[in-house]
């Protein structure tokens, strides 16, 4: 990924030393929307359907929330690509 995607969402004055916080795909991630239930849904049964014995080698079945949170962060790349058009 690029610089922007790490940018601080609150910036700081140059050569101070508090943390910069949050970046800016982070803020975005947390604004994004909730998943629609039947995007939750979908996604899955998808992980079901490619490791339904959550076999060590193939992908890790996801929970719900972690289904979520993948969907913020897709919704913050969006974001963040939009951005820098």
């Amino acid at each position: 990924m690029s610089d922007k995607y790490y940018e601080s969402a609150f910036p700081v004055p140059e050569g101070s030393r508090r943390d910069t916080g949050m970046t800016l795909r982070d803020y975005f991630a947390a604004k994004a929307p909730a998943a629609p239930q039947k995007y939750i849904e979908n996604q899955y049964h998808f992980d079901r359907t490619r490791n339904p014995y959550n076999e060590p080698h193939k992908p890790n079945l996801r929970s719900e929330l972690e289904i979520q949170c993948d969907y913020s962060y897709e919704w913050a790349d969006a974001m963040l690509k939009a951005r820098n058009k």
